[in-house]
């Protein structure tokens, strides 16, 4: 039974009415919010490999990033996928923000979320505490 409550001219469904969020829904909305960082994950796991099989910090444009051993070549091969692979996240995370998320607040929030979390990203890209991105590319 759908309760209805009425103020001037908006109605309010119940509680009991609204739609429950679906588990598919909870992970498209985490991806949409945190895909922004994921070179920065990929590149910090790097770099953080490459300091345990040097013993020490790596030093940008002396400690090459492709001349370690096998699983720091495939920290580093991942981060470099998922910079070359960027404009293919984004769009399929636009995608999914369109194609499971029918209402427009939500639509909203998650776009304001992503906005928010490419500011971020691109700060902490410009920032690079530790030289750790530009050890990363050179």
């Amino acid at each position: 039974m759908k309760e209805q409550v009425s103020i001037s001219m908006l109605a309010y469904a119940s509680a009991d009415t609204r739609r429950q969020s679906h588990p598919g829904r909870t992970v498209a909305a985490w991806f949409i919010a945190l895909h922004a960082f994921g070179f920065h994950a990929g590149v910090c796991a790097t770099w953080l490999l490459a300091w345990v099989a040097l013993g020490r910090r790596p030093i940008p444009m002396m400690d090459d990033p492709k001349n370690f051993g096998s699983i720091v070549q495939i920290a580093y091969s991942f981060s470099a996928l998922l910079l070359v692979l960027w404009f293919v996240v984004a769009f399929l995370a636009v995608f999914l923000m369109v194609a499971l998320f029918d209402r427009y607040r939500d639509i909203a929030r998650l776009s304001a979320l992503m906005g928010c979390a490419y500011v971020i990203a691109f700060c902490l890209l410009r920032w690079d505490p530790g030289n750790v991105v530009c050890w990363f590319m050179d």
